[in-house]
């Protein structure tokens, strides 16, 4: 058998009504090696998942570059990134359905509720980028793909006015010991996503599944 092996699962805490189904993506680089978690998210969506192989025969992990799907593995971090970027004006934006994509969803609340609160005293600057992680992709019974991916979400805000400050929130203040700064602040959110890319030529849409996001970086501007 070959290594690295990878295992895609979705688990439930059976005795815990309330936790959370999980989408988790492991590999094994040999076989003396334990299993890393390389993603770990809720599922985000009453939709089914897109059916797989029976887990005794297994579902075939896909090259980061193939060319059968609608986006393929290596490129859907930077298309989707393009999306939150460019919104409807992206020219990736009609690969994507936005049903259920809390991703989309909590980034537009940001770039709304963010620069209402600096107001006229400061600026706000949203850049979502590609990750350099390589994807995740398993192969479904329908030709797709479910493929596991990550995007930064970066943002800087910065006072404008004369004797202005920005103010932490408490994921901020927590990383950088401050509450504030007359500076400003550069901070990134680590975006985990699981999201189902079809065939290519097939018609569908790309959906979100899962996905994860969580403040990874944060520091006061020079």
């Amino acid at each position: 058998m070959a290594w690295p092996r990878t295992v895609a699962a979705v688990v439930k805490d059976p005795d815990t009504e309330d936790a959370p189904t999980l989408s988790l993506t492991l590999v094994q680089d040999s076989p003396r090696d334990n299993y890393r978690v390389l993603y770990a998210m809720p599922i985000s969506t009453t939709a089914a998942l897109p059916d797989v192989a029976p887990a005794a025969i297994g579902a075939a992990r896909l090259a980061a570059d193939v060319k059968l799907l609608a986006v393929q593995p290596d490129q859907l971090s930077a298309a989707y990134a393009d999306v939150l970027n460019n919104g409807d004006a992206s020219q990736y934006a009609a690969l994507f359905d936005p049903t259920d994509d809390g991703v989309r969803a909590q980034d537009a609340k940001r770039k709304v509720d963010f620069p209402a609160s600096i107001g006229e005293t400061g600026t706000v600057e949203f850049a979502a980028t590609a990750d350099s992680a390589t994807p995740v992709a398993m192969s479904t019974v329908e030709s797709g793909a479910l493929v596991s991916v990550t995007v930064q979400l970066g943002i800087v805000a910065k006072p404008t006015a004369e004797g202005a400050k920005v103010n932490a929130n408490p994921e901020v203040q927590a990383i950088t010991g401050l509450t504030d700064s007359a500076k400003g602040f550069d901070t990134v959110r680590t975006a985990q996503m699981l999201m189902y890319v079809p065939p290519v030529n097939s018609g569908e849409k790309i959906r979100l599944y899962a996905s994860s996001t969580h403040i990874t970086s944060a520091k006061e501007l020079p």
